[in-house]
């Protein structure tokens, strides 16, 4: 028997999307971001970790709405969903010092090529020594390597700059 996957924010895209395939052009309708999820890479990597809050974060995206719309295309009850706001960027924090940033990381050109850096941040991030701060620039705010790091004690700071996101990682 066949059972029904939930949607709610903590809730896989990867896994979503196995259940209910047809909820990919409901994520690509909310927002072009979301066309990266074609890339069968991408789809193998980022959306197996990433959960619906986190891409409504990435794509800035209301996330109760991001429910509410996934739900209903899926047949679903509606849910009461938690409608914290999306990523929102906070001042800077004391930490955050350019001078002691050893690396600029420029993930942009990877993810065009419809690769996952994932792994080169994660070893950039972990040859970091104290202070020292590994800079990410990204079209998105990179939420699911952000939690992958901060579950590995990293701090860090996101900024927007000229329609880019540069996260500053530093360890704790």
């Amino acid at each position: 028997m066949d059972t029904q996957l939930d949607i709610n924010l903590q809730t896989k895209v990867a896994e979503m999307l196995d259940h209910y395939p047809q909820l990919e052009e409901v994520l690509l309708e909310l927002s072009p971001s979301f066309a990266k999820l074609k890339n069968p890479i991408l789809r193998k990597t980022i959306a197996r970790v990433a959960t619906l809050k986190q891409i409504s974060e990435i794509a800035r995206l209301n996330p109760g709405e991001l429910i509410s719309s996934l739900r209903k295309k899926a047949n679903l009850c509606p849910a009461n969903t938690n409608t914290e706001e999306s990523h929102k960027f906070l001042p800077q924090p004391e930490w955050v010092n350019e001078e002691i940033v050893i690396e600029t990381f420029d993930v942009c050109p990877i993810l065009n090529e419809g690769k996952s850096p994932m792994k080169q941040i994660i070893e950039k991030s972990q040859s970091l020594k104290a202070e020292q701060i590994l800079k990410i620039v990204t079209p998105f705010v990179p939420v699911p390597i952000i939690d992958i790091l901060k579950a590995k004690e990293y701090k860090y700071w996101s900024k927007s700059n000229n329609n880019l996101i540069e996260t500053y990682i530093i360890k704790e």
